[in-house]
């Protein structure tokens, strides 16, 4: 597994190996990350959110992918995530995100499902005991697409 260390306002990052990779996310107030994932590639990728206020992915998966990516929110702050994923035919993208911590938290994550085949299935898992927003949608742009979305929240307040 390969470790990445993000404190860049802006960062590219090209997979075109099936290598996976630890991207940790430290010491910057706005994060914008672009990731490609080039054709026939098998990745996970492991986001991990620390001291930062602002978190923006665009995720680009091209034909015969599978990309598990999983986003853990470790921030000691107020939390705002924006990802954007664009998925071709024949790609399956498996998105998780953990958040756990006393800190507001806002995610808006959109998925779209460009070409046919393309598949996604999104997963969150939020221990809710502050204000905690989560706004996930899946968007069919062809046809013979698929998207599960499981969603689950612990509610302490």
């Amino acid at each position: 597994m390969k470790r990445l260390l993000i404190d860049e306002t802006v960062f590219n990052m090209e997979i075109n190996s099936n290598d996976d990779y630890l991207i940790e996310v430290t010491e910057n107030n706005k994060i914008n990350v672009k990731i490609d994932v080039s054709d026939n590639v098998e990745t996970n990728l492991y986001i991990d959110l620390k001291d930062f206020s602002c978190f923006k992915a665009l995720l680009s998966l091209e034909k015969s992918c599978k990309v598990n990516f999983f986003v853990f929110n470790q921030a000691k702050d107020k939390v705002c995530v924006d990802i954007e994923a664009n998925i071709k035919s024949n790609s399956d993208l498996n998105l998780s995100f953990a958040q756990f911590n006393d800190h507001p938290f806002n995610l808006n994550c959109i998925v779209n499902l460009n070409e046919e085949y393309a598949k996604a299935n999104v997963s969150s898992a939020t221990v809710v005991n502050c204000d905690k927003k989560l706004d996930i949608k899946c968007i069919h742009n062809a046809k013979n697409t698929s998207a599960n979305l499981n969603n689950y929240a612990v509610l302490l307040k």
